[in-house]
């Protein structure tokens, strides 16, 4: 041990110097009497303790303490004098001195010394304990992560920058909260269950739902561990929260792509099928409404006409549905549009709402996919529903808008022009200023958790642009919103099928039918047949070319029903064209009932949908034979 000590009487020095060495015979003690010599002893540092009178000649204790806690603030600092009175060593105490003790009294010494070191290692070791603590906490705000410790009771004892960041309250104002109570108070059950096994385990991994400043309820991995000291004691309990809200809905969206991809493909086989039921039906019903003897005959062969045409329309749905097609475009009935989409509304929205239409005058053309709009103006109407907790009116209106100047839009991109637009209307809550920017972003949605995916508005945005139109939202807290969707006028004129004689061509011209299906084969053979064709029918690819290669070059025309697999269509026909180089073909279940294409070949053949009037079946072979 070494001794530093203050002190301008020798005999005083030596007496201490005697008390030190009974306890540490080997110390040392280096005696310093003036101002200049200790300042410059404790500056070298060389020492473990230093002692000190409090009454000096030239130089005072006060002062002598104040330097050594500035400059040596790690050393135990002990004055040793017969004149420093109770009320001074009171004072010395609260400057940071570790004990005084009276120098008639010097047996206390060598006990207050060993304290006195024993206190200052403690304290050493407390800032030690800090500093890394602090090093730690500043590595811990670096992560992207929440991050926080709790004690045995659940109270909040650390809280990084990544906490602050995904929960909104800064560490100052949780330090000592309740972490179930603040982040978990709409599932405590979840919470006491995770701490509870942590603290039989030692640690848990699991997805949690706690709840931010702001209301939001972010989907976290969460990650806890349990510090105990050495003797099991729990200190703490370590949480790391992982935000994986955005992962979860990406993971929800490829999951309910493969769902859809699933569903198409079954939706696109029971199409196959359906239009091999319908097909038959509406060429004959063609065929016998040019036959028919009675009024009531052909009021009877009109419905099922019209129950056949709807059933083409519902299967022209479902192939555009299952080859992700956005739809054929066709000239809008704005009449029966809104019509169809105000008997929907009446069914399902309360009575409390009332739904109301308004039409303008002299409507401009429209052209547009019918299914995809009613969808469009009923979510709208959903949503505007939801507007109106406590009742009160939508209505949706149609006007001619001709947009002469620049326009901001919510969704695509307003051209000058003219336009008809659609517009949703309520007279409920209105929608927030903040809120109006993220409406069509997909996901985002204000409804509570299973009350909606926040993908309605995101579709309306994908429906209106496929239509190259645009969309305006207009809003007023307590007032209410409005919706308009932009749709530009249509100048062209509807394209239809050249209409084709009933009267027999009286051809003998030679077709090859290739069709699985009985019942169309049956059709398409009577009616081709009533035109004066001769047909040979197959019911395979193998049995067609086996007749193609029979008839050495008897045939002109080939009809495929392009649903055997399409790659064995393809070789089917590769293989015709190589029998028979002027063979036109026409290909069955190859385009969309609106005549759009839906598969393409190399040359060119002439497509068909299945479900096919005998007029335009007619038609189309006689266009092909030239």
């Amino acid at each position: 041990m070494h001794f530093l000590h203050l002190e301008d009487s020798t005999s005083d020095f030596e007496l201490i110097q005697d008390q030190l060495r009974s306890r540490w015979p080997n110390c040392t003690v280096t005696r310093v009497a003036a101002r200049k010599e200790y300042e410059e002893a404790v500056l070298r540092g060389d020492f473990d303790a230093i002692l000190s009178d409090y009454t000096l000649p030239s130089y005072n204790g006060l002062a002598a303490l104040a330097f050594a806690r500035e400059h040596r603030p790690e050393k135990p600092f002990v004055y040793i004098s017969g004149t420093i009175g109770e009320e001074r060593a009171i004072e010395a105490i609260k400057a940071g001195a570790s004990d005084y003790i009276i120098k008639d009294r010097p047996k206390r010494l060598v006990s207050a010394i060993e304290t006195a070191l024993v206190q200052i290692e403690r304290e050493s070791a407390r800032r030690r304990a800090e500093s890394k603590s602090n090093e730690q906490a500043k590595l811990l705000d670096k992560a992207r992560e929440a991050i926080c410790a709790i004690d045995a009771e659940g109270c909040i004892t650390f809280w990084n920058a990544g906490a602050e960041r995904h929960y909104g309250w800064k560490a100052g104002d949780v330090m000592g909260r309740e972490l179930g109570r603040m982040l978990y108070s709409r599932d405590p059950a979840a919470f006491e269950a995770a701490r509870e096994h942590v603290l039989l385990h030692g640690e848990w991994h699991g997805e949690l739902n706690p709840q931010t400043a702001g209301g939001d309820l972010p989907i976290v991995d969460s990650f806890w561990t349990l510090v105990s000291d050495d003797a099991g004691i729990v200190r703490a309990i370590l949480i790391v929260d992982a935000d994986i809200t955005e992962k979860k809905k990406i993971e929800q969206q490829l999951m309910q792509n493969q769902r859809l991809e699933m569903l198409g493909l079954l939706t696109g086989g029971i199409a196959h099928d359906l239009n091999n039921v319908l097909g038959p039906i509406i060429t004959a019903v063609a065929m016998l409404l040019d036959r028919h003897n009675s009024a009531a005959d052909g009021d009877l062969l009109d419905v099922i006409k019209g129950s056949a045409d709807h059933g083409v329309e519902l299967v022209r749905q479902l192939l555009a549905f299952a080859r992700g097609q956005s739809g054929d475009l066709s000239e809008l009935s704005i009449d029966s549009l809104v019509g169809s989409v105000l008997k929907l509304l009446n069914h399902v929205l309360p009575s409390s709402v009332e739904v109301k239409a308004s039409l303008g005058h002299d409507l401009w053309r429209v052209d547009g996919d019918a299914t995809q709009l009613r969808q469009a103006l009923i979510n709208l109407a959903i949503n505007a529903r939801d507007a109106l907790p406590e009742g009160g009116e939508i209505e949706i209106s149609v006007r001619n808008t001709p947009i002469a100047t620049s326009v901001r839009c919510a969704v695509g991109e307003a051209r000058l022009g003219r336009y008809v637009c659609f517009t949703v209307r309520d007279n409920g809550v209105g929608i927030p200023p903040h809120v109006l920017g993220r409406l069509f972003d997909a996901f985002f949605t204000t409804k509570r958790a299973g009350k909606g995916t926040g993908l309605g508005l995101s579709n309306i945005a994908r429906i209106v642009k496929a239509h190259s139109g645009f969309l305006t939202v207009e809003s007023a807290m307590g007032i209410g919103s409005s919706f308009h969707i932009h749709l530009p006028a249509s100048g062209k004129d509807a394209a239809h099928y050249a209409p084709i004689s009933n009267r027999a061509l009286h051809t003998r011209e030679h077709l090859l039918l290739i069709e699985d299906d009985k019942a169309l084969q049956t059709i398409f053979d009577v009616t081709l047949s009533m035109r004066g064709f001769s047909v040979s029918a197959a019911t395979t690819a193998a049995h067609g070319l086996a007749l193609l290669k029979a008839g050495a070059g008897s045939f002109s025309l080939a009809i495929v029903d392009l649903h055997i697999p399409i790659e064995e269509c393809a070789a089917l026909i590769r293989e015709m064209r190589a029998e028979s180089g002027r063979l036109k073909i026409i290909v069955l279940g190859g385009a969309s009932p609106g005549g759009k294409e839906v598969f393409v070949f190399e040359p060119p053949v002439e497509l068909l949908p299945k479900a096919v009037t005998g007029e335009l079946l007619v038609g189309t072979v006689t266009r092909a034979l030239g």
